[in-house]
């Protein structure tokens, strides 16, 4: 229903997050996200037109919060302990 696979807007206290109409606009989100994330450009998307993909993408989000996997703790997800658990489960596969 929400196709919000990254849990973008979820922020805690019960925030349920943005919704997404189809399963492939959700992925693109999620993409576009985790890459400004990183500081960097969108690689597919017209930079003037990410907000219609991640209607939080902006200026302020392009400031490399996450160019290491620590930094997603706290930032990216809500659980402190986000960056270990990622690399736990990077390093299982």
């Amino acid at each position: 229903e929400q196709c919000n696979f990254g849990g973008l807007g979820a922020t805690g206290n019960g925030a349920r997050g943005l919704s997404f109409d189809t399963v492939l606009k959700g992925l693109r989100a999620q993409a576009l996200h985790l890459r400004a994330y990183a500081g960097y450009e969108p690689l597919t998307v017209d930079p003037s037109k990410a907000q219609e993909v991640d209607p939080r993408y902006g200026a302020w989000i392009l400031a490399r919060k996450a160019n290491i996997i620590r930094k997603l703790a706290g930032t990216w997800a809500m659980d402190k302990n986000y960056a270990v658990k990622l690399v736990r489960v990077m390093n299982e596969l």
